[in-house]
């Protein structure tokens, strides 16, 4: 039986920061990385990955080779240099494999690059560093309330770029904008040399700083049109000095396309440690010995960090036994806040709008069905055949060879990358009666 998941990324997340920037509703708390953060992280790993081998025994699968490991946050700039690279060196010795064959991604604020970060670097495994730079105008960062100066970050992308990949955040559509300000930014992104860009639209999340503010008429945001024109001119300001759109908010020049983030659109299989964190793997749901049918869950770890930071202070797998009669987690210590299972249909359907996302690798339908074991009717491939012709119609997709039918590989066109949630959302509701 071949393996559902064509590759394999972990994502480990570090729930701390110096501060509290007025947008941001992630999982993490003002203060210090804790002591011993690293080991309750691969507690959790090797807990999981014991699930994990057993599942795969079962199916008789080889589990896919790890391509990834990312560090995000709250601030992973943050977690002690001993710390970071006692992970990564424990999960490579486990994974048998070389780091120089990985993506190792680690998120850096600019005003943590300074002499000992760098003397920290020198030999770590790390070689991307995704920089949250925001802008290149100090207007917008102190609007946006980062600690950072304009300065600051030049100096942060000119260092990270002799020690590996740098791929830099923007946020674009803020209330802070003056003019030409996103033109300068890109222009700055491409002078400094960065690999590439993400470019975020400023949303408010309920209960930040920013949406009470908002509530209060003390902010003004954009409008959708607005947000759709400032989408717009990043995709052409972009292209025109070479980052090509990989998907929905990610470009990078030929050569340097990020490996982690398009494992969550390709549905590879991800394996999330650390409060909050997010996961997607095979199941099973019976822990039998052997097993047949596929099904997968998507779950996420418990946001308390300090209840998480309990929880792994062992590597006890008391907290991590599965009720599939349930659909739900049956644990001591509430190891998961979330456990959805997917059945082979569902995966197939997700894979479809997901998989839409990337621009440079798209999606075929018959592929996807060979890969999940999962047979589609005549009837199922043409009502998929339909909302094909639609999306082409309306300029959203486009397509390899001369037909265009469930064996065909689609492509979001650069008008269709403004449209994803809208194709995203045909798929997944579109009622496949026919599929078996």
């Amino acid at each position: 039986m071949h393996s559902p998941f064509p590759q394999r990324g972990i994502y480990i997340h570090v729930p701390w920061c110096r501060r509290r920037c007025p947008y941001c509703d992630f999982v993490f708390e003002v203060g210090q990385a804790c002591q011993d953060y690293a080991e309750s992280v691969l507690n959790e790993y090797r807990t999981r990955m014991r699930l994990l081998e057993a599942t795969y025994r079962a199916y008789g699968i080889a589990m896919p080779p790890l391509v990834s490991i990312y560090f995000g946050g709250g601030t992973p700039s943050m977690l002690p240099a001993a710390q970071r690279e006692k992970i990564i060196e424990n999960i490579l010795e486990l994974e048998k494999r070389d780091s120089q064959d990985l993506e190792i991604t680690l998120e850096v604020n600019p005003e943590d690059v300074g002499e000992r970060f760098i003397a920290s670097i020198a030999t770590s495994h790390v070689n991307r560093y995704s920089l949250g730079i925001q802008s290149f105008d100090d207007r917008v960062l102190r609007g946006l309330g980062r600690a950072h100066s304009a300065s600051e970050a030049k100096d942060a992308l000119a260092s990270l770029r002799n020690w590996g990949r740098v791929h830099m955040d923007l946020i674009i559509g803020t209330p802070f904008e003056s003019e030409g300000r996103l033109k300068q930014d890109i222009s700055q992104a491409d002078s400094l040399g960065a690999h590439g860009v993400s470019a975020y639209s400023l949303t408010i999340e309920r209960g930040t700083n920013f949406d009470k503010r908002v509530e209060s008429g003390s902010l003004k945001v954009l409008d959708d049109d607005d947000h759709a024109d400032a989408y717009i001119l990043a995709q052409n300001l972009l292209d025109e000095v070479g980052y090509r759109q990989v998907e929905v908010s990610n470009y990078a020049k030929e050569g340097f396309e990020p490996v982690h983030n398009r494992i969550y659109w390709g549905r590879g299989s991800y394996l999330g440690l650390g409060p909050g964190a997010h996961s997607l793997t095979l199941w099973n749901p019976l822990n039998s010995v052997t097993a047949s049918t596929l099904h997968f869950c998507r779950s996420a770890n418990t946001s308390d960090i300090q209840q998480w930071l309990q929880l792994w202070k062992d590597n006890s797998e008391d907290g991590l036994i599965i009720e599939s009669r349930e659909h739900a987690l049956r644990e001591k210590r509430s190891a998961l806040s979330e456990l959805n299972a997917l059945s082979v249909k569902e995966c197939w359907r997700e894979n479809l709008a997901f998989g839409l996302r990337d621009k440079l690798h798209g999606v075929c339908a018959a592929d996807l069905a060979k890969r999940l074991q999962l047979e589609v009717s005549s009837e199922g491939q043409q009502a998929l055949k339909h909302v094909w012709y639609n999306f082409h119609a309306s300029q959203w997709i486009e397509y390899e060879g001369a037909t265009l039918d469930f064996n065909t590989r689609v492509y979001p066109t650069t008008t269709g990358m403004r449209f994803l949630d809208a194709m995203s959302r045909d798929l997944l509701t579109l009622e496949f009666e026919s599929v078996q």
